[in-house]
């Protein structure tokens, strides 16, 4: 997998190619994302949330070969963001 052709395609709109790119490290992905959440459910959710974020955002990207560290960050952003939501639903009730 030649992971720059992949970002360019999915930067022109080829979304099998950002499948193709998220489901080659979706693994590593999961294990980051539960780390954070800790519940599996919550890390599919943040996963989930990632996907559409690459999608929206991918143009963004400046260098391709980063694609990975680039993403990396939107999940770690992204459960931070939920963690927190959560943590103001749980303080409101109180």
């Amino acid at each position: 997998m030649n992971v720059v052709r992949l970002v360019k395609r999915a930067k022109k709109g080829n979304k099998e190619a950002l499948l193709q790119l998220v489901m080659a490290e979706k693994d590593r992905y999961y294990r980051l994302a539960l780390t954070y959440m800790g519940s599996p459910h919550d890390a599919m959710d943040a996963m989930e949330d990632m996907i559409v974020t690459l999608y929206e955002t991918i143009d963004q990207l400046q260098k391709e070969d980063a694609f990975y560290s680039w993403s990396n960050t939107i999940l770690v952003n992204r459960c931070k963001r939920m963690l927190s939501k959560q943590q103001k639903l749980i303080h409101a009730k109180e």
